[in-house]
């Protein structure tokens, strides 16, 4: 009986501890490293938290009049992640080899292992550029691939709506808010459709920013930040009136025990 007793009472404590609610918590990935070039179409893969990250870099150069988005090659430097287009060879050097809308938009597919809560990105300008930036957060299905997609694609394999970002022209780093909550992939570069300082008439155009603000946007992607997002609990829970019957029953149990003892 006492043994009864000792194994209802554990299977109401394992029930209250199951109630117990998962924590989430901060990861941060470093997108910095070794000099180096990449290939069209190759990946790279940043491990943090239990979360990894597999990377892939494209540019808006795909068909004749460049219409649609196209592998292009990630490259790794010491300030992080860089983008060279079909337009510009994968071996491009400095400037080109940042993530950069001169001429073509350039952009990094950040796809996660696990839902995550995306909160920052970082950037280094490697320079002064300005820093503007375009993004895409989403839950998608699979690994994907953009080839010959377009912009208004994107919505159709799971990303949300485009979320344009402005930063001032700088030679500092910048870290980039990032709104979406619990996403498994973030498309990230400079902002769309930049401006093209030589041709632009700073003169006629009745916008807040000066004029300098209206220059290529060319950055590196150094870092980022993330909360992890706690998965579903599936242990069933009882309901707290079930526990409470329980704990009748041990009860019981424990008063039919003594009167057996007398």
């Amino acid at each position: 009986m006492l043994k009864t007793i000792r194994h209802v009472t554990f299977f109401v404590l394992a029930a209250a501890l199951s109630a117990t609610p998962a924590m989430a918590g901060t990861i941060a990935w470093d997108f910095t490293g070794s000099n180096s070039s990449g290939s069209f179409g190759n990946t790279r893969t940043f491990t943090s938290g239990g979360i990894t990250i597999t990377a892939t870099a494209w540019g808006f150069t795909w068909g004749s009049g460049n219409t649609a988005l196209e592998t292009a090659a990630l490259g790794q430097w010491g300030t992080g992640l860089g983008v060279c287009d079909r337009s510009e060879g994968s071996g491009c050097s400095d400037p080109s080899h940042q993530v950069d809308n001169e001429g073509y938009d350039n952009f990094v597919l950040f796809q996660f292992s696990a839902p995550v809560d995306i909160t920052t990105v970082t950037i280094d300008p490697y320079g002064t550029w300005d820093r503007d930036v375009s993004y895409w957060t989403g839950n998608v299905v699979g690994t994907l691939n953009l080839d010959g997609k377009t912009y208004a694609n994107l919505a159709s394999l799971g990303f949300g709506s485009r979320v344009d970002d402005d930063g001032s022209t700088s030679s500092s780093s910048r870290n980039v808010a990032i709104s979406g909550g619990a996403v498994n992939a973030l498309l990230f570069g400079a902002q769309v459709g930049g401006q093209d300082p030589t041709t632009y008439n700073c003169g006629t155009y009745s916008h807040p920013r000066t004029c300098t603000d209206y220059s290529y946007d060319y950055f590196k992607i150094s870092g980022m930040n993330a909360t992890t997002v706690p998965p579903p609990n599936t242990t069933p829970v009882p309901e707290p009136g079930t526990v409470v019957l329980l704990g009748t029953g041990v009860a019981a149990l424990a008063v039919r025990y003594r009167r057996s003892r007398a």
